[in-house]
């Protein structure tokens, strides 16, 4: 999930397509929120392993992957690899669309789940020292409820009629 402040300052023609999850883990540190993926995430099972937030289609997304990579901290443009000093890689993933009609629907997790798509997403690398180090050294950094509040909340009122 990209939040509202790195969509406006991209510039980039993101076009909203629906609230989702992925399978994963949340963690904070500092002020960034980082997704590791199902596979990555496989030290402790836990039943909250989704991440939610939504998912954009990049209208032009080969002209503008290496502005996006760059923002997130990611060479696989510039490499045609994902480099083991990256902050985050990029990988496709199964995502799962949403639908739900009231916060309370989701809050509640009576959410209508659709058909999974692939999609890419960027989730942290283990190899950096800095993220490695913050993620295992800790339990205090893992966000439990699968979202960032503030960005997703952003999101609802910009892109759904909430009640």
């Amino acid at each position: 999930m990209l939040s509202d402040k790195w969509q406006e300052k991209s510039k980039l023609p993101f076009t909203f397509i629906s609230f989702g999850y992925i399978e994963g883990k949340l963690y904070r540190i500092e002020d960034n929120y980082i997704a590791l993926d199902e596979f990555t995430s496989k030290k402790h099972k836990w039943s909250d392993d989704r991440i939610y937030g939504a998912f954009f289609l990049l209208d032009e997304a080969q002209f503008y992957m290496r502005t996006l990579d760059g923002i997130m901290g990611c060479s696989l443009t510039s490499l045609r690899k994902n480099h083991t000093m990256d902050y985050m890689h990029r990988q496709k993933v199964e995502v799962t669309p949403i639908h739900f009609d009231t916060i309370i629907d989701f809050a509640q997790l009576k959410y209508i789940e659709k058909e999974p798509v692939t999609c890419y997403t960027y989730v942290a690398n283990m190899d950096n020292k800095f993220i490695n180090k913050k993620v295992n050294n800790t339990y205090r950094n893992r966000i439990r409820c699968g979202y960032d509040e503030k960005c997703f909340i952003n999101l609802l009122l910009k892109y759904k009629k909430i009640t």
